[in-house]
């Protein structure tokens, strides 16, 4: 933002601010969290450079002021400004998200894999508007804001609160180590607040859902009308069943090797989950598409909505509905904790139940494949 800075109205910028003086061009100041810093913006030879001059009140603004002058002056009168901190040798945004990376995963040997899916969104949108080469240090509140717009005017809501809150911890930690004066991602207003979902289908939508994912002809389709199915049967996550592969099965149980929860858990697949699975394909993936991992989600989905005629699902609401199930089901919460593998407790607690839960885990999806079979017609089975 641009504002004529004076000694009054120093304190009144929010933090994350950026606000450039109308009485001396290329002088600005940062508001970080506790902090508020002086610099000054030169473009010498074409390449554009920073100068930090002080923090306030250590530094005055006059003072600041007066030494931004002389730095552009130097440059106006020809004179080399070695002192001065080449943008060059700052660190790109997309360099930022790289050592937060490499940090994160040094830190922390859980969640890798969200993580990384995390990440690939801020790269995706970032490099969409060509800001992962630019130096972190211009990548302002008015960036991150375009981003989050453009990301809004397509409809994606939830795409355009999930970038800011997957960019926030990068920027707090980039704030940490000082690599930029302060995190202004919280200080972004989200365009449409978040809703949490609900959805859980009804018996009849499931006897709808069953009958318009029968075999499709098409093997993609066919691929992705049984995953459906067998997302509702194992409540397990779209990802996930995308994702599994013929050497994790071991008679009825399929050990999981990664997941959104980063530790290891099996889930035991009852018949008709197993006649779910087709036939085995060269990519070793259970639910492949044409060319190995499956694609065209969306295409695909729509095509389902039109056969079933069910309005307002998601895919993930399948989990919430088996999840519903098997609490009517078993009414041991502890139980469906261990189905979804959501986590129960910690230490030797945790050891003893994950050795104890393998034949109540059993018993419950027996239990709701029970009561899948029978909302389904037994031609449906076939």
């Amino acid at each position: 933002m641009k504002a004529k800075l004076t000694e009054r109205n120093l304190t009144s910028f929010p933090e994350g601010a950026e606000v450039l003086d109308t009485m001396l061009p290329g002088f600005c100041m940062r508001v970080g969290k506790e902090s508020r810093t002086f610099s000054v913006r030169i473009k010498h030879q074409g390449v554009s450079h920073r100068r930090k001059l002080g923090r306030h009140p250590r530094l005055s603004l006059g003072e600041a002021r007066r030494l931004a002058r002389e730095e552009l002056q130097r440059i106006e009168f020809g004179v080399v400004v070695s002192q001065v901190e080449s943008q060059d040798a700052a660190l790109t945004m997309g360099e930022v998200i790289d050592k937060y990376e490499l940090w994160k995963k040094g830190y922390s040997h859980t969640g890798r894999k969200t993580l990384e899916r995390n990440l690939q969104v801020v790269r995706n949108e970032l490099g969409a508007h060509n800001l992962l080469k630019l130096p972190v240090t211009f990548i302002t509140k008015r960036e991150l804001k375009l981003v989050r717009d453009a990301i809004a005017d397509r409809g994606a809501y939830t795409q355009s609160n999930r970038f800011l809150a997957y960019l926030s911890p990068i920027m707090r930690w980039a704030a940490s180590e000082d690599i930029i004066e302060a995190n202004s991602v919280p200080s972004i207003l989200r365009r449409k607040k978040e809703e949490s979902r609900e959805r859980i289908l009804s018996d009849e939508e499931i006897r709808r859902l069953w009958e318009a994912t029968e075999g499709s002809s098409l093997p993609s389709y066919g691929a992705y009308q049984r995953l459906v199915r067998f997302c509702l049967l194992t409540a397990c996550r779209r990802g996930e069943a995308a994702e599994m592969k013929w050497e994790d099965m071991v008679g009825h149980w399929w050990h999981q090797k990664e997941n959104k929860a980063s530790r290891p858990y099996n889930i035991y697949l009852t018949d008709l989950a197993l006649r779910c699975m087709g036939p085995r394909q060269e990519s070793g993936l259970v639910f492949a598409g044409e060319t190995g991992a499956m694609s065209g989600w969306g295409t695909m989905k729509d095509r389902l909505d039109q056969q079933s005629g069910i309005k307002n699902w998601v895919i993930h609401d399948l989990r919430r509905t088996a999840a519903s199930k098997l609490q009517m089901l078993t009414h041991d919460d502890m139980v469906v904790k261990a189905c979804l593998n959501h986590s129960i407790s910690s230490g030797a607690t945790m050891a003893y139940l994950s050795d104890t839960m393998a034949k109540p885990k059993q018993d419950a999806f027996e239990l709701l494949s029970e009561y899948v079979r029978g909302l389904i017609d037994r031609e449906a089975l076939l």
